[in-house]
This record gives structure tokens, C-alpha cells and sequence, in this order.
């Protein structure tokens, strides 16, 4: 089973405060662009969206997500490292101080109805590398992550 299937309403549910996504600043003025599979999504476009019309920060949680965030390469005897299948994540950028867990991951919504986060993994990873299982995301609806496909 896929796990973007398995994301329910329930995994993005409360709200974080009244304020939702107007109490952070999201830079939109730099080109980003997140590939996954055979899909591309123009990352800053969503924050854009965010930016221009704010919504609800929600509670969502990583779970489904372990198989995707690859686990902390580890140095093999001898020399080298073993390495994790996974979304492509810069540990040494996760081991910096100034990864804000706070900040809301970006979500879309698929064609099928499920959630695939577009931006936030080194937040997703620095979470479950301390062992915290949900972190704040905002959700774009299907119209807008229509707009943000890129292909």
C-alpha cells in the first residue's frame, strides 16, 4: 500500500493557533521545485498561494511518511557508509541549529484525494531523527495544487 493512501483527514486535524498561516513569512520570491515520482511542483507558487490567501496551520502526523525519509547514514567499519532508500535529505544541513520545526510542511492534495507533502522533508526528517511524530503543515486545497503542478 502507498503511503500517501494512507493519509486521512484525521492526520491533518486542530488547529495550531487563531492566526494559522499569517504568523509566518513565506518567502516565495526564489524558484523552488520539489520531484516526486514521475510529479513536479512549482514550491514556490504554494507559498505564493499561502502568502496571498492564509489558512489554517494543522497538526499532521509523520507515520505515514517513515518509509519515505530515509534513516541517518551509517559510517560502515572500514570506510563508507550504508545507505537508506528514501526522499534525498542533506544530513549535515538536519544537524543545524536552525531547522524550525515550527513552520508549517506544505501540502498538496492529489487527484485521488490523498496529501503528499511538497516542502518541509529536512523538517520531516529532523523530527523523527528526535523521535517527534507531527509537525504544524497547511493544506492546499485541489484547485490549488492543481496550480502548483508543474507536471
Amino acid at each position: 500500500m502507498n503511503w500517501y493512501k494512507q493519509a486521512q483527514e484525521s492526520e491533518l486535524e486542530g488547529l495550531e493557533d487563531s492566526k494559522g498561516s499569517q504568523k509566518f513569512t513565506w518567502h516565495y520570491d526564489v524558484y523552488e521545485m520539489f520531484e516526486f515520482v514521475m510529479s513536479s511542483f512549482d514550491v514556490g507558487k504554494a507559498k505564493e498561494i499561502i502568502h496571498n490567501k492564509p489558512r489554517p496551520v494543522h497538526n499532521m502526523s509523520l507515520e505515514g511518511l517513515k518509509t519515505l525519509i530515509p534513516k541517518r547514514p551509517v559510517p560502515v567499519k572500514g570506510g563508507g557508509f550504508t545507505m537508506h532508500p528514501g526522499i534525498g535529505v542533506n544530513w549535515a544541513e538536519i544537524d543545524k541549529e536552525d531547522i524550525d520545526l515550527t513552520f508549517p510542511v506544505i501540502v498538496v492534495t492529489r487527484k485521488d484525494g490523498s496529501y503528499l507533502p511538497i516542502d518541509g522533508w529536512h523538517r520531516m526528517a529532523k523530527a523523527m531523527d528526535k523521535g517527534i511524530m507531527s509537525l504544524p503543515a497547511v493544506l492546499l486545497d485541489a484547485k490549488e495544487s492543481k496550480e502548483v503542478t508543474i507536471s
